[in-house]
């Protein structure tokens, strides 16, 4: 039966989907005549009436694809960093001095001290990095 139902949708229009029958009739005595003789069932004794289909809904497609970017901030202070390198003959050394907005002079004795507390053997002054 079912299958009977799938032609008759099909001869619609196959965007329809069954969703309602009014009444459905199925005559016992025609449907066993057509079973005793024939192996195949032939839509012997079956009858519909108003069936109503509805409209399959489709998706609309993509006119114009959405992309997206995602990017990493990485937290950062707000104060500025600076590569130092200076060389003294054969021998380079280098830092990173963070200067704070209005401390720069303090900044530049505290990356000197630093300095001269690592090596050692050299003493350097603040004004010979700048």
């Amino acid at each position: 039966m079912d299958n009977i139902l799938q032609m008759k949708i099909f001869t619609l229009d196959n965007k329809f989907i069954l969703v309602a029958i009014r009444k459905l009739i199925i005559n016992i005595n025609a449907y066993q005549k057509y079973l005793q003789i024939i192996a195949s069932i032939i839509t012997g004794g079956i009858q519909t009436y108003n069936m109503k289909v509805s409209k399959i809904v489709q998706k609309k497609p993509i006119n114009d694809p959405i992309i997206k970017e995602h990017k990493f901030n990485a937290y950062r202070d707000k104060k500025k960093k600076f590569r130092i390198r200076h060389s003294f003959g054969e021998m380079y050394f280098g830092g990173i001095l963070n200067i704070v907005k209005g401390d720069q002079k303090n900044s530049e004795k505290y990356f000197s001290h630093a300095l001269i507390a690592n090596r050692k053997n050299l003493a350097v002054k603040s004004s010979q990095l700048f």
